[in-house]
């Protein structure tokens, strides 16, 4: 059976909006989850030899501001979102390995409450990067961080792969030359430093998604994945002036990354000392 022209021409235009809308996702939030979800795991393996060296509970004590900061990331997007939070315990460590929780409720019927779903279960992702951004810059000063301001992008990097594997090329070198700075600052000598790093430990060693977060964030990905597809459906024959839009906001995004790869990286290095202590007890 022959598909009449018109309705060739629907699909094809459809098609186009279902892959723009997924470009402009991914372009927004790709990079941030993709590092949050080596940070989970990194996290857990900490977790087991931190627990297996010193115990269980000292590991959760050391690292009850990343706690806090986890479920401030929760409460501040159901406040955002007009969620109504029913319980909240920053801190509060139980058998079962909780350590917190935000209980909230919201109105179904209410699409910006539903899209605030994904905002509020990885709520820790956002409010975490936000806080290493700041504590970065507080503590170690905005001159340690030129190297990253010196970094070289074009809005095609992001949605071609020869001009990804040059921005991972960009983060890389980015990364090497924030340590050399360290290095030539000297900054082993202050005190700053040293809570600096203990500070991007213990938070991004909690930006991290829980099952249950990860079940609700899933549920506001749908709706908003299903909002922006509509809207690109409504609007690409216009021009795809939304990617524009999305790759604008990737210049500040590209330092949020390195800055989440640079708390990785110590993240890294703790989960690769712990290993090795572990394996001669």
């Amino acid at each position: 059976m022959t598909i009449p022209p018109f309705i060739q021409s629907v699909l094809f235009y459809s098609g186009q909006a279902l892959v723009v809308s997924g470009e402009q996702l991914l372009i927004l939030f790709g990079p941030v989850l993709l590092i949050a979800t080596a940070m989970h795991f990194l996290a857990a393996t900490i977790r087991v030899r931190a627990a297996t060296l010193m115990g269980e509970k000292v590991h959760i004590w050391l690292t009850a501001p990343g706690t806090v900061v986890h479920e401030l990331g929760h409460a501040l997007f159901c406040v955002l979102f007009g969620h109504k939070i029913r319980d909240i315990s920053l801190f509060r460590p139980r058998k079962d390995g909780v350590l917190g929780y935000v209980k909230h409720s919201w109105n179904r019927k209410n699409l910006y409450q539903n899209i605030g779903n994904f905002f509020i279960g990885t709520g820790p992702i956002w409010l975490g990067s936000a806080l290493i951004v700041l504590i970065t810059f507080a503590l170690f000063g905005a001159e340690l961080w030129r190297p990253l301001r010196a970094m070289q992008m074009a809005p095609t990097d992001f949605v071609t792969w020869r001009g990804q594997l040059r921005l991972g090329n960009e983060f890389g070198q980015a990364l090497l030359a924030l340590f050399q700075q360290i290095h030539a600052a000297r900054l082993y000598s202050d005190w700053h430093f040293y809570l600096g790093l203990y500070l991007l430990f213990c938070i991004g060693s909690h930006v991290t998604l829980s099952p249950a977060d990860l079940q609700g964030a899933g549920s506001g990905l749908v709706t908003l994945t299903i909002l922006v597809f509509v809207f690109n459906l409504s609007t690409l024959w216009l021009g795809n002036f939304a990617l524009a839009a999305c790759l604008n906001v990737t210049h500040f995004g590209a330092l949020l990354t390195v800055l989440l790869l640079f708390a990785l990286t110590l993240n890294l290095t703790v989960a690769g000392v712990l290993i090795l202590l572990s394996s001669f007890k």
